[in-house]
């Protein structure tokens, strides 16, 4: 491939994995999980994200999206929820986006600083915090597709508290028991890491920025 065929190549590669990052934000603050599933590498068997947990194969990543996250939506963990007043952001900056000279597979990250308002157990609830994503693509079938996608944590807290307090424990419903509800849709790992935003800590700064490479590292996927 020619230099400047190779640059524009690149560039369009780069374009392609902003957008399907930009519509992951979209479907999921939209609760459209079934065209969010689609954004997945179906090649890969390691496909794989990271949230509370670690959900390996499309099988378990649908356990996540439309099993997990429908579910919190419509009431089946939280009753009285049940999708009411939900207003969710997950906005995403700071791009940066590089693609291996191996033209099948890229790396990116972002910074993504939101908010969350809704309706649980008839209280009004809203939430606001900084995370990160780091991802791993890889190109098949002519498309760019997530593989690997990792939510660093970085701090959430009370939109009606200072932000160096820590989240409350939510009120249960009247007559339910104490304690957070069961996870009927466990990961099939436990998290890699698990940092929470306390003000007495330093902030991880995590994942790295990715750099030039020929070919894919596992040992520097997300």
């Amino acid at each position: 491939m020619e230099a400047m065929e190779r640059a524009i190549w690149e560039l369009e590669a780069i374009q392609e994995i902003q957008n399907l990052m930009g519509s992951y934000s979209f479907f999921l603050d939209g609760r459209k999980y079934d065209e969010l599933m689609g954004l997945f590498s179906e090649t890969r068997e390691d496909v794989r994200v990271e949230l509370g947990g670690v959900y390996v194969g499309l099988d378990s990543i649908a356990r996540l999206y439309l099993g997990k996250h429908y579910d919190q939506h419509a009431g089946g963990q939280y009753p009285g929820f049940e999708g009411r007043g939900i207003v969710a952001k997950h906005p995403q900056n700071t791009p940066c986006v590089m693609v291996g000279q191996d033209g099948t597979t890229a790396k990116g990250t972002w910074i993504s600083l939101g908010f969350a308002f809704f309706l649980r157990a008839e209280r009004r609830e809203q939430h606001w915090g900084m995370f990160r994503y780091g991802a791993d693509f890889v190109f098949e079938n002519g498309h760019w597709r997530i593989w690997h996608l990792k939510v660093y944590d970085g701090f959430m807290t009370d939109g009606c508290r200072p932000w160096s307090d820590p989240l409350p424990r939510p009120v249960p419903p009247e007559g339910a028991e104490m304690g957070p509800p069961p996870d009927r849709f466990p990961p099939d790992l436990p998290p890699t890491s698990g940092y929470r935003y306390d003000i007495r800590t330093a902030v991880p700064y995590a994942p790295e920025v990715p750099e030039p490479y020929r070919e894919f590292d596992p040992e520097t996927a997300n």
